[in-house]
């Protein structure tokens, strides 16, 4: 059991030691969570909102397309997208490690921030970031573009795709995780195009 008359074993509530703690579970549950609707509702806005109104059709093909396929409305959404070979079983060992880490801190966080094994989420948010991009490009390859006749019959380098989700979970990354610098990149950014942007601003 430990000391709690010991100063040293409150140094953890010190807010340089115990604020990047927080921070960074908080963004990470946040972001996890968010990831999960995205998965979930880009499947079913497919069959339920694809033109229009949702209707009584619409809702029976997604039932039947994607519901049928797992009890669980996320996981029945990885195996249509695993059908379409938008993903694989390796990314849903990815998803699931991201899913044992969220469960992992919501309800063991009082415990892990008092402890010297906090986990260092940064390969967690890489794989996060990863997975992310690759099942929004293919949305973006295989149903945006093919539907849009401004790019339907255009060449696209998907490596060059920036998504807006990625965006914005590398930015609050940056922001909430980076050093000095990183953190202040955006904001910095932000103040210099909207000064440029004024009147009577001199961009030579």
């Amino acid at each position: 059991m430990k000391d709690f008359t010991s100063s040293t074993t409150w140094d953890y509530l010190h807010p340089d030691v115990l604020r990047p703690k927080l921070i960074s579970a908080s963004i990470f549950i946040a972001a996890f969570e968010s990831f999960k609707s995205l998965i979930i509702e880009d499947v079913k806005d497919f069959y339920i909102f694809p033109v229009g109104e949702p209707d009584e059709r619409s809702r029976e093909n997604y039932f039947s397309k994607v519901l049928s396929l797992n009890k669980s409305p996320l996981y029945a959404s990885f195996e249509w997208l695993k059908e379409r070979e938008a993903i694989d079983d390796s990314d849903i060992e990815k998803f699931n490690r991201l899913k044992k880490m969220r469960n992992s801190l919501a309800h063991g966080l009082y415990e892990k921030i008092g402890s010297e094994d906090f986990p260092d989420l940064t390969e967690d948010f890489t794989i996060m970031a990863e997975l992310m991009q690759k099942i929004k490009v293919w949305w973006i390859m295989n149903v945006e573009l093919p539907t849009d006749p401004d790019w339907a019959d255009k060449e696209v380098d998907e490596s060059g795709i920036q998504t807006g989700p990625v965006m914005m979970l590398r930015m609050l990354m940056d922001i909430a995780l980076g050093d000095d610098e990183t953190s202040t990149y955006y904001y910095n950014e932000i103040k210099k195009r909207t000064a440029a942007s004024q009147p009577g601003t001199d961009n030579s």
